[in-house]
C-alpha cells in the first residue's frame, strides 16, 4: 500500500495543477460544479462578460451613431457610436465646426433636433 503521509499540501498543489493542464481550461469546465464555482466568482464573471463585449460590440449593447449628413457622409458607417445619448449630443457639438450629423437612436430612429432646441428656448 503507498503510504501518502509524507505527501504536502504544495506537492499535491503542483501535481493537480500538471493534472489540470494536461485535461485543458475547456475539460476542466465538464468537472462538477467546476463551472459554477468560477461563474461566482465575480472577478472571473466580470473578465469573461468584459471579454465578451469587446469581442461582441454590435451584441453587447445598444449605441446611439452619429452619422454625417448632407452629403457629407463617410459611407455606410457611423462616424462613431456612443453609449448613451448624452455622450453623442456631446460629440456632436464639439464636432459642429466640421459638418453636419445627426444621431441615430439604437432602436432605428433619429434623434429630434426640433425638440431639443425647442427644450433650450425655455
Amino acid at each position: 500500500m503507498t503510504d501518502y503521509s509524507k505527501m504536502t499540501s504544495e506537492d499535491y498543489a503542483d501535481i493537480l495543477s500538471d493534472v489540470v493542464d494536461d485535461i485543458g481550461a475547456r475539460g476542466m469546465l465538464t468537472v462538477p460544479g467546476v463551472f459554477e464555482a468560477l461563474s461566482a466568482d465575480a472577478a472571473i464573471h466580470n473578465d469573461v462578460l468584459n471579454r465578451w463585449a469587446e469581442h461582441n460590440p454590435d451584441k453587447a449593447w445598444p449605441k446611439f451613431e452619429v452619422w454625417m449628413t448632407q452629403g457629407q457622409g463617410t459611407g455606410d458607417e457611423p462616424v462613431e457610436k456612443y453609449d448613451n445619448l448624452e455622450d453623442a449630443l456631446a460629440a456632436v457639438k464639439e464636432m459642429k465646426d466640421e459638418g453636419s450629423f445627426a444621431i441615430k437612436y439604437p432602436d432605428g430612429q433619429w434623434h429630434e433636433w426640433n425638440k431639443e432646441a425647442e427644450n433650450e428656448r425655455h
